[in-house]
């Protein structure tokens, strides 16, 4: 019959031989990312812009712009951003794409990559676009995601966009 310690001893090595084991039995359970939606309205300044004509037609151009401005989103937060791109219009519609970066007062940012579509709607300009995010700072380091947008620029140059993001923040 095998003494007190011989046996604890058997018994410890079991032990650790059933936790290794049951460690390797159990499915591995991946870390939940958590996610985030932020919705707001950005206040566009009177754009910064380049026309060239194409000269295939008198209202086909294209060219560059740099608006920058107030965003207040739907929790209260405020932020500033600066929104740089290019377009091609023609006639009454266009296609554009840029940069968005929006920067919160503690230093974090958001940097969005986007593409939408515009049209002449009255006397206003309507927008619509998607875009995704390609990066962030501080509280938004590593972020992922997504977002869409919305709005109108009226005919003294200045616009209001709705957007909602779409976000992963990292673990």
């Amino acid at each position: 019959m095998p003494t007190t310690n011989e046996f604890l001893s058997k018994l410890t090595r079991l032990s650790g031989f059933a936790i290794i084991a049951l460690g390797l039995w159990l499915p591995a359970v991946p870390a939940q990312a958590a996610e985030m939606t932020i919705k707001g309205k950005s206040y566009h300044s009177k754009p910064e812009s380049t026309w060239v004509q194409i000269g295939d037609d008198k209202g086909h151009g294209i060219g560059t712009y740099e608006t920058f401005g107030l965003s207040i989103l739907d929790d209260g937060q405020v932020g500033t951003f600066t929104n740089k791109g290019s377009f091609d219009w023609n006639k009454d519609a266009e296609h554009h794409r840029g940069y968005f970066v929006l920067t919160f007062p503690d230093g974090s940012t958001l940097t969005d990559h986007y593409q939408g579509n515009s049209w002449k709607e009255g006397e206003f300009t309507v927008w619509e676009g998607t875009g995704k995010v390609i990066a962030g700072t501080g509280r938004f380091e590593n972020v992922k995601g997504d977002d869409s947008y919305q709005g109108r620029r009226y005919s003294n140059g200045m616009a209001i966009v709705d957007w909602e993001y779409n976000l992963v923040l990292p673990d």
